[in-house]
């Protein structure tokens, strides 16, 4: 029977659309995938730009103190000397005096 013949193109174009539509399901699936993991990627990168800013902004703060204790001990030492010198002129001129009435 040779007048029926069985076209099989179009059971193979159907089985390849069916082969492209599964691919394309895990190529969305694939490319969804790694658009998150570019999103992960991109908030790691931000955690970790913002851990770098806040060591510095830490830094900051820890610098304005050290400064700070310095210009405390600085301006103590200089009344100290201050003091001192007050002191000591004090006792020059009593000691002058002292020389004066006894002449």
């Amino acid at each position: 029977s040779e007048s029926y013949s069985f076209d099989s193109t179009a059971l193979e174009r159907a089985a390849k659309a069916a082969k492209e539509l599964e691919r394309s399901k895990y190529a969305k699936d694939a490319l969804a995938l790694s658009q998150q993991q570019e999103l992960t990627r991109q908030t790691e990168q931000n955690v970790k730009i913002k851990e770098y800013e806040l060591s510095i902004e830490q830094m900051k703060v820890e610098q304005k103190r050290v400064e700070g204790e310095q210009r405390r001990k600085y301006l103590e030492e200089e009344n100290k000397q201050a003091k001192l010198k007050s002191e000591y002129q004090d006792q020059l001129a009593r000691r002058r005096y002292e020389d004066q009435l006894v002449q």
